[in-house]
């Protein structure tokens, strides 16, 4: 048991020395606030002017809406939509994608 504790705090010591020096922010788990806060990232690291993060994320909730549709006319059931594996939901995803998106955003240099 020993032996498991030592590998368990090695690997954690491994994680936070993978991450040490990075500017960490807090989102809360609201997946608003995680567009709010990659936006800023985005915009700092790579000098890139983005849409407002409001508009990001109207377009991820018409995305999802989207998808949803997508599985719906597929015969899935909601149920089954909200438990999708995640390599179900990415092709889902994929398939999504090959769809033209009204509105897209587009990232540009100043």
């Amino acid at each position: 048991m020993l032996h498991l504790v030592l590998e368990l705090r090695n690997r954690y010591d491994e994680i936070i020395s993978d991450i040490s020096g990075q500017d960490i922010k807090d989102h809360g788990n609201d997946p608003e606030q995680l567009i709010v806060k990659v936006r800023e990232w985005l915009c700092a690291i790579l000098n890139i002017q983005i849409p407002p993060a409001s508009r990001i994320w109207l377009l991820y909730n018409d995305y999802l809406g989207r998808i949803n549709t997508l599985l719906l006319t597929k015969e899935y059931t909601q149920k089954e939509i909200d438990n999708l594996s995640t390599i179900e939901f990415i092709k889902v995803v994929k398939s999504a994608l090959r769809t033209p998106v009204i509105g897209s955003v587009s990232f540009t240099t100043p």
